[in-house]
């Protein structure tokens, strides 16, 4: 759980029934901070995490001429490696705060098509596999010029 997040007392629940369906990684997706048209589904916000996953994946970033690929790259890219099991939606009620905007609210609700294709697993992890190397995350460079 995210500490800048608020969530529906009964996410804990609503992520053990869906693990129990044979999923490895339960993340609820949630709005970026400050900006209501910018979703994420792959963050830290409220994930479950199956034990071993945790046990297998290595958490590590990596930096180059100031260009970062963050820890949650390396997990996505390790996830579909491993053969992990994923889960990714809008499940459960969450407020993410910013101490500078008022704060993005999410609802549970069904994934657009446009974000099921979009947060693919086996689509992210070829885009993965190009932005390691060059140490640009490219999905990241890609949603920012979407949000603008």
């Amino acid at each position: 759980m995210d500490a800048d997040m608020i969530f529906d007392p009964e996410i804990v629940n609503k992520l053990i029934k869906i693990a129990e369906k044979g999923y490895d990684v339960v993340y609820n997706g949630y709005l970026d901070r400050g900006n209501p048209n910018g979703i994420n589904l792959t963050g830290f916000g409220g994930t479950l995490i199956k034990r071993w996953i945790m046990e297998k994946v290595k958490f590590r970033c990596k930096e180059r001429r100031g260009r970062v690929i963050d820890e949650g790259v390396f997990f996505e890219f390790d996830l579909v490696r491993i053969g992990a099991k994923i889960f990714r939606g809008f499940i459960s009620y969450s407020e993410h705060h910013d101490p500078k905007r008022p704060p993005s609210v999410c609802y549970p609700r069904e994934l657009k098509l446009s974000e099921r294709i979009r947060n693919n697993p086996y689509f992210r992890f070829l885009f993965h596999l190009i932005s390691i190397p060059l140490c640009y995350d490219i999905l990241w460079h890609l949603s920012m010029k979407l949000k603008t």
